[in-house]
């Protein structure tokens, strides 16, 4: 498909006008401080200090699978550590989300080993004290005896899905996590998004979930 023709198709998404504006006056938003949480608030470490990092990695999995508004991963610290170090550099970011009338916008921000995600009608109510629909939390503590982190996201069922709040998480992972061909592109988007926010284009960001090998 050529440019003129994708270009037309997004500025045809019913999205597209509504949060032009809205997209500019976050990118000027003030990076807030959350308070991180610790594994054993949520899981008995001792209990699992004998484990092998296959049996604990069952042991998350199976712990979060019949909870609801919960996701649950296993990342491999080398993973997390790209993660980290591209996410401490473009702290700020913007998602699109497929709906059935076209893309929604959710706005990201990394803090203390957390992505938050609030949407846009969100922060256009409540600027910067809008809540979180998604929060995403890496946990370290068994980074360097079992060789893992745990991932655990928590959502807002009154906003997001299950498969919503996944796909943003899968997101996440592709624009700080992976190295691939189309890594570039998704280094671009960053940059320009966090440093150059004037020439920041919002329409890439789908042309890029659309067409990511264009």
């Amino acid at each position: 498909m050529a440019a003129e023709e994708e270009l037309s198709q997004l500025q045809q998404n019913p999205f597209f006008e509504k949060y032009a504006s809205k997209i500019a006056a976050f990118q000027q938003c003030v990076i807030l401080k959350f308070p991180s949480m610790k594994l054993e608030d949520i899981l008995k470490v001792d209990l699992i200090a004998g484990k092998t990092a296959d049996e604990v990695q069952q042991i998350w999995e199976e712990y979060h699978k019949g909870k609801e508004n919960y996701l649950a991963a296993v990342v491999p610290p080398s993973i997390f550590q790209r993660i980290n170090e591209t996410a401490s550099k473009y702290p700020l970011f913007l998602l699109p989300l497929p709906r059935k009338q076209g893309y929604e916008f959710f706005f990201l921000q990394y803090a203390g080993d957390e992505f938050h995600f609030t949407s846009l009608i969100n922060y256009q109510a409540f600027q910067e004290n809008a809540p979180d629909c998604l929060v995403l939390h890496y946990y370290k503590e068994l980074a360097d005896e079992k060789g893992l982190i745990l991932l655990r996201g928590e959502f807002d069922s009154k906003v997001l899905t299950g498969m919503e709040a996944q796909c943003l998480a899968n997101q996440v992972q592709l624009y700080y996590g992976s190295e691939d061909a189309t890594s570039p592109k998704r280094q671009k988007l960053l940059d320009t998004f966090n440093v150059k926010p004037s020439e920041f284009k919002h329409m890439d960001l789908i042309s890029f979930l659309e067409f990511p090998l264009s």
